[in-house]
């Protein structure tokens, strides 16, 4: 079931993490946890959404945290059919706010995952050097 879901969102869940990953290198004191807080942010924004409630304030984020949770929601909204895409080469058609939740949720999974094998940048350290060539 994992790797038909993982099968069927595969660009999604790509996307998804290219932004979430987008300033590691430059940033090298970024952790999991740090991912981890993003991804949640998201699945918080879109809950409160998917109930028909306004978007709810954040949390006081810093200046890198913030940037990483607007390159995020900017691809989910994509995503969405709420924004063209990042290029004009670039076609998918729109997910539903359901599917979008639970390729986050997977994401979360997987952050929680890694980070218990490898420590505080497991996630980081196994996704990153996949995601170089598709982002």
């Amino acid at each position: 079931m994992l790797i038909e879901f993982e099968g069927q969102y595969l660009d999604v869940l790509q996307n998804i993490e290219c932004a979430l990953l987008s300033l590691v290198k430059d940033h090298p004191e970024l952790s999991d946890h740090d991912m981890l807080r993003t991804t949640e942010q998201a699945l918080t924004h879109y809950k409160s959404q998917q109930r028909g409630n306004p978007a709810i304030a954040q949390s006081k984020l810093t200046d890198i945290h913030q940037d990483i949770f607007e390159r995020v929601l900017s691809i989910c909204e994509w995503r969405l059919g709420r924004l063209p895409p990042p290029n004009k080469e670039t076609v998918c058609s729109p997910i539903t706010i359901e599917e979008l939740l639970l390729c986050l949720k997977r994401i979360e999974k997987s952050i929680k995952f890694w980070t218990k094998q490898g420590g505080r940048k497991g996630y980081i350290n196994f996704v990153t050097p996949r995601m170089l060539v598709s982002c």
